[in-house]
């Protein structure tokens, strides 16, 4: 069997620094698709660099635990506080109300001109909590879009489709190199996602003064 690999950077959307590192690892070849917040600041910003950049496939990041929900504070009380900020209070999801943010997050997406060619989950709360990756598995498998694949179910029935194998790391220690060289020279058979976090965390230079990608990291 053949190996294939999809390196996807998370968090599309959460700033410019973000933004422009993922843009970068992407036109230098090594980024092949990325995954966007809808409720972050720069998601204009984002988008307006998606629409210009058509060889980058962009997914929906669903966000429960960071910022405010796109659904008025009243729809989805069991996620969010007062002042409509997800409270991260997992034990009080609704499975209902997780549905209604991921379809109003996904409308927004679609809205701004973008459909999402796969799902994923910040902070990976899809493979965490079995809710959500039950709400999230029903729609990816309703609308025949891919979901990041969770290591920790064995569901056979109306399971969505995914990659064969995922890669959890980061790569900003002292041998992140290293660890990112073993995992692709030791790839399985079939389709393999690495996920990782390309960005400028403290220092956004201008854009046309990157130069390589010696200050992003993945």
């Amino acid at each position: 069997m053949t190996k294939y690999l999809i390196i996807n950077g998370d968090d599309f959307g959460m700033s410019e620094g973000v933004n422009r590192g993922i843009l970068e690892a992407h036109t230098f070849g090594t980024l092949t698709s990325t995954s966007l917040m809808v409720n972050m600041p720069n998601f204009k910003q984002a988008v307006k660099w998606a629409l210009q950049t058509p060889t980058l496939g962009v997914g929906l990041h669903f966000n429960l635990i960071w910022g405010k929900s796109i659904s008025p504070p009243e729809a989805v009380r069991s996620l969010v506080g007062d002042d409509g900020s997800f409270s991260g209070k997992r034990s009080d999801f609704i499975e209902e109300e997780i549905e209604h943010e991921l379809t109003q997050q996904y409308n927004k997406m679609v809205a701004a001109g973008l459909r999402p060619t796969h799902f994923d989950s910040h902070h990976h709360i899809h493979i965490e909590i079995p809710l959500v990756y039950l709400v999230m598995s029903k729609f990816a498998y309703q609308t025949g879009i891919p979901l990041r694949i969770n290591p920790n179910t064995n569901d056979i029935i109306n399971r969505p489709l995914s990659t064969d194998h995922l890669i959890l790391d980061t790569y900003d220690t002292p041998d992140g190199n290293i660890r990112l060289l073993n995992h692709l020279a030791t790839l399985q058979e079939g389709i393999t996602e690495i996920m990782c976090h390309p960005g400028y965390p403290e220092h956004n230079p201008p854009l046309n003064k990157i130069q390589g990608g010696e200050n992003s990291k993945l």
